[in-house]
């Protein structure tokens, strides 16, 4: 259930604050690639 809260948060918020939070989740090499651009 907390993680379908945090999901509609961050589409509320924006795009970004899901990928964000999803980026933050994975810690993946591969993702920060593809944003290097993660203000």
């Amino acid at each position: 259930m907390i993680w379908f809260i945090l999901g509609a948060f961050s589409v509320k918020f924006s795009e970004k604050s899901f990928f964000e939070i999803f980026r933050v989740t994975q810690a993946r090499p591969g993702v920060t690639q593809a944003r290097p651009r993660s203000s």
